[in-house]
């Protein structure tokens, strides 16, 4: 019995290390395209464009962002 606990307990621990890297990942991510879109948004801004795709594209940007942070949200939520 207890040895199955143990191996329990090492399969929990492997998974929690994995979530937790997975989540590393995903921040990391986060703050690239965060990144990228003030670069892309100041791009547009000092070139004076107001092109209705170019708008799209940060949204779209910023959508994924949030959808990122969700998924962060969530993975600390269930690990913790």
């Amino acid at each position: 019995m207890e040895a199955n606990l143990e191996r329990i307990r090492l399969v929990i621990a492997s998974a929690i290390e994995k979530i937790t890297t997975q989540k590393d990942t995903i921040v990391e991510l986060k703050n690239q395209l965060a990144s990228v879109s003030e670069e892309y948004a100041a791009t547009l801004e000092a070139e004076g464009i107001e092109d209705a795709q170019a708008e799209a594209f940060l949204s779209q940007l910023d959508e994924l962002s949030n959808s990122l942070s969700t998924v962060v949200d969530s993975s600390v939520d269930s690990v913790e």
